[in-house]
């Protein structure tokens, strides 16, 4: 059964080269600490996870979760913003990218969202319609038996992506990338890919989250 979608602020960024978040005895481990400290202190913050993109390793996404879409809105008119870039500044080049997804969990356990799979595959899919409702409800069923998959999740993307309205982010969890691309391989996909291409019109930013860390903050699971 489908958990209940949390609404979702997702926080894209590129650090600078030769920046290491990660390290937390260096500064710029230290100031990345302390932003993500900083932000789960709000009271609104529900929860907060984070990771680096595999393919792009210096793009990093940050996601926290809020009881509604108003709170991130909130957020966003608040000097709370401005001091969060503020804080981010001597470690990104160029701006944020800020969405927001009411993200469902498809699969229990579901481990894509930060909660235990050591990578999560993801793609944005572009202008769907309802057939892709139904073509990813019936992917949810399917892919979770795939030796290897840790999960499955996804929502509707509130703002446009590249100029394009009505766009769903997947976020499948894997426990190895080569499994995942095995399965490409596999006559299993190439029976059923056909699914994937209904409802709608293309997809971008596809690849690999690493996500590192995750915290349940305030009131019951999201």
């Amino acid at each position: 059964m489908a958990q209940t979608p949390a609404c979702t602020q997702m926080i894209i960024f590129k650090h600078k080269p030769g920046t290491n978040i990660k390290d937390a005895a260096s500064k710029d481990g230290k100031t990345w600490a302390e932003v993500v400290a900083w932000l789960k202190s709000k009271p609104t913050v529900r929860r907060l996870y984070w990771g680096r993109h595999l393919e792009n390793e210096n793009t990093i996404y940050l996601h926290i979760v809020r009881e509604g879409l108003y709170q991130h809105y909130d957020f966003i008119a608040s000097p709370d913003y401005a001091e969060l870039k503020r804080r981010l500044q001597d470690i990104i080049q160029g701006d944020l990218i800020v969405r927001h997804a009411d993200l469902i969990e498809y699969t229990q356990p579901c481990g894509s969202l930060g909660r235990g799979a050591p990578f999560t595959g993801t793609a944005i899919y572009k202008v769907t319609d309802k057939a892709w409702d139904h073509a990813w409800n019936l992917w949810a069923t399917i892919v979770p038996g795939v030796k290897g998959c840790r999960g499955v999740a996804g929502g509707y993307i509130v703002e446009p992506v590249d100029g394009h309205q009505r766009c769903f982010i997947a976020l499948v969890g894997w426990q190895t990338t080569e499994e995942h691309h095995a399965y490409h391989e596999t006559r299993h996909w190439k029976n059923r890919a056909s699914i994937l291409t209904h409802g709608q019109k293309g997809f971008s930013e596809y690849g690999h989250i690493v996500f590192e860390n995750e915290n349940e903050t305030h009131g019951p699971r999201l």
